[in-house]
């Protein structure tokens, strides 16, 4: 069995706080204000999730996608429910694990399907998106556990999956909705 520390820092948290929030962050804040958006945090998870849906997931067609796999991950008493994009089944391909955004409490598999189609198909990459325990249902450190025991699963199996067994340094982590990381 694994075990992770979850110990904190001995660091003052407010070391590594900025001074002033990221311009697209704020200017995210500031469209959703603009549209008169209610704040999130006056809002129960549930509604929160009923609100943000695909909010955050482009309003596109999804991209075509040669392979989709949903599987399970076995872990302590309860899976891990991931969907596996291969856009070229007969190539062996870097892989990307992804988490969608939604800060730990919103989002799933399909809110960000989308987005794991389009990062497979333009990095040219297997997505393995990861649909992790969420809080408040499930606190800290749920979902990051999921996170690293997702991330380890997708480098033990790399061939099995499609991807480059041999290069287990190519499995590459992605947060939200961004572009691919370079491979």
């Amino acid at each position: 069995m694994i075990q992770i520390d979850h110990t904190q820092s001995e660091n003052d948290s407010s070391e590594r706080r900025a001074d002033t929030l990221d311009s697209d962050a704020q200017a995210l804040l500031d469209a959703l204000v603009e549209a008169g958006a209610p704040d999130l945090t006056h809002l129960s998870p549930e509604q929160a999730r009923t609100l943000l849906g695909d909010l955050f997931t482009p309003d596109v067609e999804p991209q075509p996608i040669a392979a989709v796999d949903e599987r399970k991950i076995p872990a302590y008493a309860r899976d891990i429910r991931v969907r596996v994009y291969d856009p070229d089944p007969d190539r062996a391909l870097p892989a990307v694990v992804y988490f969608h955004g939604g800060g730990w409490v919103v989002g799933n598999l399909d809110s960000h399907d989308k987005v794991a189609r389009a990062l497979a198909t333009e990095g040219e990459c297997v997505v393995v998106s990861v649909d992790y325990r969420k809080a408040p249902e499930h606190p800290f450190p749920a979902a990051v556990e999921d996170a690293y025991l997702a991330t380890k699963w997708a480098n033990d199996n790399a061939e099995e999956s499609g991807q480059a067994a041999d290069l287990p340094s190519q499995v590459r982590v992605q947060v939200g909705p961004q572009r691919p990381p370079p491979l």
